[in-house]
Order: C-alpha cells, then structure tokens, then sequence
C-alpha cells in the first residue's frame, strides 16, 4: 500500500466516532418520503457539522408546488457546503437525507441507531444517511491534508420521489458545481458511470357495477385489467430480450425490466361487480432504448388488448426519468479508477446501475459523475443496515480521488 493511502486510512479511522455520531443524528430525524417529513430538522443538524468541517453552507427552499408536489406539501429543504479554491478543480458529493416509509416487520427501531458488529442499523443507514456521514468524513480528511482542491456538497430532499424539488431543484437554479461529482452506486468492488431511466404508468380499465348475485348486469373492470395486464407481460418477455452494450455488475441488470402491479387498486365490496380497476407498470430502460418507444410499446398493448371489447380504460404517465450517463473521459475513468484500487486494492468496473439517483442532476450541470456504495442489506426493507467499514472505505476513496483530482490539474 503507498504511504500517502495508509495515511488516509489512519486518518479517516479516528474519525470513526464523529462518523457514526452524524449517522446517528440523521437516523433519528424521520425524513419520511412520501410525504416529504422533517426536511428542515435534517438540513439544520447537517449545517452546525458541515460549519465545523469548513464548508460555507446555505439551506435553499424549493418553492411550493416544484417538481409537480401540491400546494399543501411539507417544504422541501436542502443545504449546499462549499470550501473553494480559486482555479482549483471542484470535487462534489451529492447524498440525499431522504427515506422511505417504513416496511411492517421491523425488529430492530427504525429511528434509532443501533450498531451490531460491523453493521448499523437504522432507517437510511444504507439509503443513503451513511453514505452521507461517510462525505463528511472525507471533507474532514481532505481538509486535514491540505489537499489543493476546492470541494462543494449538496445534501438533498427528495431523491426517493424523483429529486426534482431537492437536487433538481438546485441544478434548475445552476447551483451545482464540479470537476468530478460522487453520487450513491451500487456495491463496492464497482464504480457507478450509469444509471437506467425510468417510465411509470398507471392504467385505469372500467367497468360497470352490478350486485355480485347479478354479474351478468355488470363488467367486471377487474378481467379487463387482467386482460391487459396479460399483454404486458407478454411484453416484458420480449423487452427482456433487449440487452445492453454497458458493462453490469449483474446479468440480471443487463435487460429492461417491468414491474407490472406494484400498486393495484380497486372495487368497493366483495357483493359488487368491480367497475374500476387500475394497476401500476415501472419499466427501467437500457441506455440504447428511448422512452417514448417504451410508451409506444405499452399503450399499444392495452389498446390491443381492450380493442373490442366494452372496457374503458385510460394510461396515467406518472413519470418518466431519461438514462444518465455520469462518466465517458477515459482519462478520468482512468484516474478513478486509480484512486479507488489504491484504497480497496481491487481493480474496479464500470458499471450500468438498475436504478435511478441525483445522478442526471448533476450531469445536467455539466459534473463528470460517479455512483459508488459499500455493503448493506435491506434497503427499503425491514432492519435496514449497512457496514460500518464499508463507509469508512468509502470514506478513504473519496479523499484519494480528491488527491488525484488535485495531482492532475
């Protein structure tokens, strides 16, 4: 191991106790999403520990309505830190503060850490409130090194709802700066460069009610959603087959995938004839495959599939998220990849991630965008945890690809 990454390591390892008391403090506030809870509790424990690490903060305030939210909304709140350099190369870390509701079988209290070996427990610990610390911790290090680079982090609402009112919200606005931008990813040994897009739709088939002991009066709106359900997983076997040229850190994240039913609803009472069905479709796309062709494909099928019959139907587009790719420079693929092998002592791979993040965010902003991420479990699940030496690994990366930003420029 090179002295200078032993140095990082020993440095970023006696900032173990401020790491897990920042990860404590934001697994504590309950900044559920949906509805968007405690935003400004977040953005007000991060300010006083960003001051302290040397950044210059300023807590910005969507305005109400942004990103389509309604009117009666909790505000959304995010906070920008900046220590900048004149003419120095902006290294930006982007961690969103945002969590989802939590799931029925916990065992462990979700708002509370709790750590257990190698592993912390609590709502966000791994999506992403650990990650979070984690850049902190590096902004301290880098600034105990003295290393010559400027550095701006955005820690942001949202990113569990599309971010438009968080990290969106501050890219509209062309206040997201940087030279090479750290963004969640997927599992350490590989480094993020792309995330899948996104369609949702909602489609809603109709009926007519009748009492169940007299269906023959009714249609049941429920078979008609079948009917066109049917069709869309017809669909998603063929769309399957549509493979991507980028490099995946799993065989099953190489096709476009659906998700047909995630949330169904419909009916009144068990003794009357369904006349209103609607179920959800998300589909994550490749980045050879536009969305406008996903949606073709989908109002195709239920048209097909309800065409002679007497159903009503309507398709909702609930959102739509385009491919992001974060990183193409092979030089700088080259120099990150350097500085995450010196740490981990791997070799990494670039790699398509199956989800979305702030990513596109920032690369509307004009940042050269990474994704990286440690090992946890759980994620959006019960007894969500993540690995504490995993974050402080991650911890030293980011602090070596700041030394090698500031070495090349």
């Amino acid at each position: 191991m090179d002295k200078i990454v032993g140095d990082i390591k020993r440095r970023v390892a006696k900032y173990r106790d401020f790491l897990l008391d920042v990860l404590g403090i934001l697994i504590s506030i309950p900044t559920v999403n949906p509805p968007g809870n405690s935003y400004r509790d977040a953005v007000e424990a991060l300010e006083p520990i960003m001051k302290e690490a040397g950044l210059m903060t300023e807590i910005i305030q969507a305005p109400k309505g942004e990103g389509g939210l309604p009117e009666n909304a909790p505000p959304r709140y995010s906070i920008i830190g900046e220590r900048l350099i004149d003419d120095r190369p902006i290294v930006h870390l982007n961690g969103h503060f945002d969590v989802v509701p939590i799931t029925g079988g916990w065992t462990k209290e979700p708002f509370k850490m709790l750590v257990e070996g190698d592993r912390v427990y609590g709502r966000g610990s791994a999506d992403m409130k650990g990650l979070v610390a984690s850049m902190l911790v590096a902004v301290r290090v880098i600034d105990d090194m003295g290393l010559d680079v400027a550095i701006q982090t955005s820690f942001v609402c949202d990113e569990e709802t599309g971010g438009e009112a968080g990290a969106g919200y501050l890219a509209k606005r062309g206040l997201l700066k940087g030279d090479i931008g750290v963004v969640e990813g997927v599992h350490s040994p590989v480094i993020t460069i792309a995330n899948k897009g996104l369609i949702w739709h909602k489609v809603v088939v109709t009926g007519k009610a009748a009492h169940s002991s007299r269906p023959h009066l009714g249609l049941n709106a429920f078979r008609g959603a079948v009917r066109a359900a049917s069709s869309l997983f017809d669909l998603e076997e063929e769309l399957a087959k549509r493979i991507t040229e980028m490099e995946v850190s799993d065989d099953a994240h190489s096709y476009i995938t659906m998700n047909i039913g995630g949330v169904c609803d419909g009916g009144t009472k068990p003794n009357t004839i369904c006349d209103r069905f609607s179920f959800t479709v998300d589909t994550r796309v490749i980045p050879e495959m536009c969305l406008s062709e996903i949606d073709k494909l989908i109002r195709e099928r239920v048209y097909k599939a309800l065409t002679g019959t007497h159903y009503g139907y309507n398709i909702e587009l609930i959102q739509k998220v385009k491919t992001a790719v974060g990183l193409s420079n092979d030089r700088m693929k080259e120099l990150v990849g350097m500085a995450f092998s010196d740490v981990v002592g791997i070799k990494p791979r670039f790699v398509l991630a199956p989800f979305f993040s702030d990513m596109r965010y920032l690369v509307s902003a004009g940042i050269p965008t990474i994704g990286i991420g440690c090992e946890s479990g759980l994620i959006h699940g019960d007894d969500e945890w993540v690995s504490l030496e995993g974050l402080t690994e991650m911890s030293s990366v980011m602090v070596n690809i700041a030394r090698h930003i500031s070495k090349s420029c």
